[in-house]
């Protein structure tokens, strides 16, 4: 009996670690990208403050194009990154910093994509009772005719421009990328943002 208790709590880690990747990242890992915003810039920009939450999860002028991975980036398998230091514009008026899809494993992944270039890409906060709620929900639909398969080859990234909240309630932030049944979790940072965005 205890044998097959064994297997089955050997299964069942196997199996959970199949279905979730988490990518924890040093400051020594964020790519050595800076902000692109002058001081005056930044003086005419002001953070994000919301009370629900927000369909526009990022900010891509992209449109699926992947760019060389160079040696600034950690050589981590496929991660999702955040780069607090790379200060960019959230629509015009808003502030909001780079977010980095990154394929440095040895193989291409395909994806599946929204027709509207829309990826499964979405920020969680941690709430009150200490748990990750999610604060935006740029989740796809479920209408299979609306997708298309978009190939990430290896050693590309894509970037992207998330807002950058601002609130009275202090936590820590990541993002989610669901691809299939599996999730990427990115760095978490520290935040500000309002306890009306945990509704759905």
């Amino acid at each position: 009996m205890k044998h097959i208790s064994t297997i089955i709590l050997v299964f069942i880690v196997f199996f959970c670690h199949g279905q979730t990747k988490v990518t924890q990242h040093l400051a020594a890992d964020i790519p050595r990208r800076t902000s692109i915003l002058t001081k005056d810039d930044l003086k005419e920009l002001d953070s994000l403050e919301l009370d629900y939450q927000t369909p526009e999860c990022y900010h891509s002028s992209y449109s699926n194009e992947l760019k060389k991975v160079d040696q600034n980036f950690p050589r981590q398998g496929f991660y999702l990154l955040i780069n607090q230091n790379e200060l960019t514009r959230f629509g015009q008026k808003k502030l909001a910093c780079k977010l980095y899809l990154v394929n440095t494993s040895d193989s291409t992944i395909w994806l599946s994509v929204e027709l509207t270039d829309k990826m499964n890409l979405f920020p969680e906060a941690i709430d009150s009772l200490g748990n990750w709620t999610a604060i935006g929900n740029n989740h796809m639909g479920f209408c299979r005719n609306g997708y298309h398969q978009f190939e990430f080859g290896k050693d590309k990234f894509w970037a992207v421009d998330i807002p950058i909240f601002k609130g009275t309630f202090k936590t820590k932030l990541r993002y989610v990328f669901q691809y299939g049944f599996y999730k990427i979790y990115s760095n978490e940072i520290v935040t500000y943002i309002n306890k009306g965005q945990f509704k759905p």
